[in-house]
C-alpha cells in the first residue's frame, strides 16, 4: 500500500463538502496484480473528528454514517480519478452505494463540456453498467428526503434542476413525495446496463423492480444477469493445485475457464484425488483444534478443556461446512432445528458426520448474532462437545481451511433471497460437494453429477412452514442420500461413486463459475456495447449525445398523440394448429412522430389462466408502403404488417405495441414510452 503521487511527487488528495465543511481525503493505491486499486481515507489530521471516523468501519454506523461514506465514495471517488488522471469511458457501479457518483459525473460534463443536465444525465445512462447484488430490501439503501436534501442540496443547486426531479430519480413512483430516495432505484434508472448476479437472481429482480417500467412484461424489464464466479487461484488448495497441474497441465492456472482444460479431469485417478482430499481434511481438524485452544487460552480455559480441544472432531468422517454470514435468511440454524435427530445423524456408529461452522453477522443484526449463540448453545451439549465445533474470528484464512477441507458444503438460505452466493464454488473448485437449496448460483451449477440439492426450489408464503419443510428435505437428503453415497466403499478404500461427483463438481466449477468468464460475461453483455456507445456519444463535442437527447425530449413530449388504432389478425379459419402461420396487420397513429422514431412489434404467445402470455415472443412488423410511397394511409397513420407462428396446442394470444428505435441506445424500453393495443 502506497501514497498515490501526482506527478511532482506529491500525495494526492481531493475534498468532499458534508454539510458545508470539507472533508479532505487522502488516496492510497495498492497493486493488485496487474490491477491498481485506489482506496480513499479521511482519517487525516486535516479533518475533524466526525470527518475522520467515516472511512473507520464498513458497514458501521447509523443512516448519517451511511450517507456520508456514499457521498465520499461516490463523489469523491470520481474526484479522485479526475485527480490521477483516469477519464473511464464507462463506470461499473456495484451495488447502489456507490450512485453519488452519477452527480459528479454530471456535473464535471455540464461544466467541462457545456452540455445540459438532461444531456450529461443522457450520456452517464447511456455509459453506466449496475449490478445488483441482493433482493433483500435492507440491503437496498433507502435515505429520509430531509436527509438527502441536507447533504445533497447544493450539489443539487448546480445541476440547475427542481429538488422534485433530482428526487424522482430515486423513487419508484416519482410523483409520490412522501416515498424515500432508494439507491438501487435511483441506480436503475440512470444505468442502461443492470444486472443481478445469477440467473434466478436476475428474474427475481426484474419482479422485484417491474414497477420502475410499468408498461412492461416482467421478462423483458432491462435487467440481465451476470453470475458470479470466483478466482480460481485464491481459493484452491496448494495440494489440489499441485495435481491438477500434474494431469490438467499448467493450462488450469493461465486458462482457467477452458472448457478443454477441465474434461481432464478425468485423467486424475480416483484414490490420488481422495488422498489429496483426505490431507485437506486432516488439516481442516488440525486448524479447527489449533483455533479452539487458543480462544480457550484467551480466556482462561482449564488445563482439561485444553486437553479435551486436542481430541474434537475425527480426521477421517464425514466433515459438513458451513460458512458465511450470519442472517437471518441463510438460516444458520437449520440443520440444528431438530437436535434429538441430528444426534442420531451425527453419532451414528456405523456412519459418523461432523460439522465444522464458522461466520461473523452484520454488526447492526441481533437475530443474526442470536442465531450463532443459538449454534454454540447447542455445540457445547455432550453429546455434540466432539463433532460440532464452531471456529471464531472468522476470516479469509479459517474460510480457505473450510473450503478446502471440508467433504460436504452445506447452503440453506431461504429461496429466492440469496443473489448468487460463492463459498460453494469456493468449495466445489476444491472437490467439496455442494448440499444446496436451489437458490442463487446452484440453480445453475447442480446436476445429479456435482453435489445434491434440498427440495426442488419449492416457495411458501410462510416462512415458517418454508423454513420446517425446508429442514426436514435438508435431513432427508443426508440420511438418505449424502451420508450412505459417503460410505458406500463396495470392497474398496474409497468411495468411488462419490469421488465420480468430486470430479463433476471441479469441472463445473471451473468450467462455468471462474472468474474469468464471469468477466468475459460483463465485457460481452456490457463493457463492449458501451464503450462503443461512449465513444460514439463523445464524437464531434458530444454532438451525438446531444441529437440523442434531443430525440428523446422529442418522443417524451409527442408520445401522448402514439395510438394503435386497429390489431387485425388475418384468418377465417376456427381452429389454428400447431406451426400454423398467422398474418397480422396493425394501424398507428403518430401524431407529431415518424416511422423511423419508432419499431412496432407483434407479440405473441400461450396465454395463461391470467391472459398472460408466458412466455412470449416478439418480432418487428413492416411499414406497408401506400400509393404514395409513404405507408401512410393519412398524414399521421401508418399500415404495419406481419406474421405470427403458432408454437404449441392451448389457448394463443396477439398483442401489438410502439416503442422507441434508436441506434444509438442500448435499449429503447423507457418507462412511459410503450404503447400496446
Amino acid at each position: 500500500v502506497e501514497l498515490a503521487r501526482n506527478p511532482a511527487g506529491e500525495p494526492i488528495r481531493v475534498t468532499v463538502h458534508l454539510e458545508h465543511q470539507p472533508v479532505v481525503l487522502q488516496v492510497w493505491k495498492v497493486n493488485v496484480g496487474t490491477v491498481p486499486l485506489y482506496l480513499l481515507d479521511a482519517n487525516i489530521p486535516e479533518n475533524s473528528t466526525r470527518a475522520r471516523e467515516i472511512t473507520t468501519v464498513l458497514y458501521g454506523g447509523d443512516k448519517e454514517m451511511r450517507i456520508r461514506q456514499e457521498i465520499v465514495l461516490g463523489i469523491g471517488g470520481v474526484r479522485a480519478l479526475k485527480a490521477l488522471g483516469v477519464d473511464p469511458s464507462i463506470y461499473h457501479i456495484n451495488e447502489g452505494h456507490a450512485w453519488f457518483l452519477t452527480i459528479e459525473r454530471v456535473k464535471n460534463l455540464m461544466r467541462d463540456h457545456g452540455l445540459s443536465y438532461r444531456e450529461a444525465l443522457q450520456f452517464v445512462w447511456s455509459t453506466t453498467v449496475f449490478t445488483t447484488h441482493t433482493p433483500v430490501p435492507a440491503g437496498n439503501e433507502r435515505f429520509e428526503p430531509v436527509q438527502v436534501q441536507r447533504y445533497l442540496g447544493d450539489h443539487v443547486a448546480e445541476l440547475g434542476i427542481d429538488w422534485n426531479e433530482f428526487m424522482s430519480l430515486g423513487r419508484i413512483f416519482p410523483d409520490q413525495e412522501n416515498e424515500t430516495f432508494c439507491m438501487t432505484v435511483a441506480a436503475l434508472k440512470t444505468s442502461a446496463y443492470a444486472n443481478g448476479v445469477s440467473k434466478l437472481h436476475g428474474e427475481v429482480t426484474r419482479a422485484m423492480w417491474h414497477n420502475i417500467w410499468p408498461s412492461v412484461p416482467k421478462d423483458e424489464v432491462p435487467i440481465g444477469s451476470v453470475t458470479n464466479g470466483v478466482h480460481v487461484q485464491s481459493w484452491l488448495s496448494h495440494d489440489m493445485a499441485e495435481l491438477f497441474e500434474s494431469y490438467l497441465g499448467t493450462a488450469f492456472a493461465e486458462n482457467p475457464d477452458a472448457v478443454s482444460v477441465w474434461k481432464k479431469i478425468n485423467k486424475i485417478p480416483d484414490l490420488e484425488l481422495w488422498r489429496v482430499h483426505g490431507r485437506r481434511r486432516e488439516r481442516l481438524v488440525f486448524f479447527a483444534r489449533k483455533s479452539l485452544k487458543q480462544h480457550l487460552v484467551r480466556r482462561g480455559g482449564t488445563e482439561t478443556k485444553l486437553i479435551r480441544a486436542d481430541q474434537i472432531l475425527d480426521p477421517q468422517i464425514l466433515t459438513i461446512g458451513f460458512a458465511r454470514r450470519f442472517s437471518t435468511y441463510k438460516r444458520g440454524q437449520l440443520l440444528f432445528s431438530d437436535p434429538d435427530r441430528l444426534d442420531r445423524i451425527i453419532n451414528n456408529p456405523k456412519c459418523p458426520v461432523q460439522i465444522v461452522l464458522s461466520g461473523k453477522a452484520h454488526p447492526l443484526d441481533t437475530p443474526g448474532k442470536e442465531i450463532i449463540k443459538q449454534i454454540v448453545k447447542v455445540a457445547s451439549e455432550e453429546r455434540f462437545r466432539n463433532r460440532i465445533v464452531f471456529i471464531e474470528d472468522y476470516d479469509i484464512n479459517s474460510a480457505r481451511y473450510l473450503v478446502q477441507g471440508c467433504d460436504v458444503w452445506l447452503n440453506n438460505p431461504r429461496r429466492p433471497q440469496e443473489a448468487s452466493g460463492t463459498s460453494g464454488m469456493k468449495a466445489a473448485i476444491n472437490g467439496v460437494l455442494n448440499l444446496s437449496i436451489l437458490d442463487g448460483w446452484w440453480c445453475e451449477g447442480y446436476n445429479e453429477e456435482t453435489g445434491f440439492k434440498i427440495g426442488s426450489g419449492e416457495e411458501y408464503d410462510s416462512t415458517e412452514i418454508q423454513d420446517q419443510r425446508d429442514g426436514e428435505e435438508l435431513y432427508m437428503t443426508l440420511e438418505n442420500e449424502v451420508i450412505p453415497l459417503f460410505y458406500d466403499r463396495n470392497g474398496s478404500d474409497y468411495p468411488a461413486r462419490w469421488v465420480a461427483k468430486m470430479k463433476g463438481a471441479i469441472r463445473m466449477a471451473g468450467e462455468q463459475f471462474a472468474a474469468q468468464q464471469m468477466l468475459k460475461n460483463y465485457a460481452e453483455q456490457f463493457y463492449v456495447h458501451a464503450l462503443g456507445t461512449s465513444s460514439q456519444l463523445r464524437q464531434d463535442g458530444f454532438a451525438s449525445t446531444r441529437s440523442a437527447t434531443s430525440w428523446i425530449n422529442k418522443l417524451s413530449l409527442a408520445w401522448d398523440r402514439v395510438q394503435i388504432q386497429q390489431l387485425e389478425v388475418g384468418t377465417t379459419e376456427s381452429m389454428l394448429y400447431v406451426g400454423h402461420v398467422v398474418p397480422v396487420n396493425v394501424v398507428v397513429e403518430l401524431g407529431e412522430l415518424t416511422p423511423d422514431d419508432i419499431v412496432v412489434e407483434i407479440v405473441s404467445g400461450r396465454l395463461d389462466s391470467q391472459d398472460q402470455m408466458r412466455p412470449f415472443v416478439s418480432e418487428s412488423a413492416r411499414l406497408v408502403p401506400s400509393a404514395n410511397g409513404h405507408g401512410a394511409p393519412s398524414p399521421n397513420v401508418f399500415a404495419f404488417s406481419g406474421s405470427v407462428q403458432c408454437r404449441e396446442s392451448g389457448r394463443f394470444g396477439i398483442r401489438a405495441r410502439v416503442r422507441p428505435k434508436h441506434n444509438l441506445f442500448p435499449h429503447t424500453f423507457v418507462p412511459k414510452l410503450i404503447s400496446w393495443s
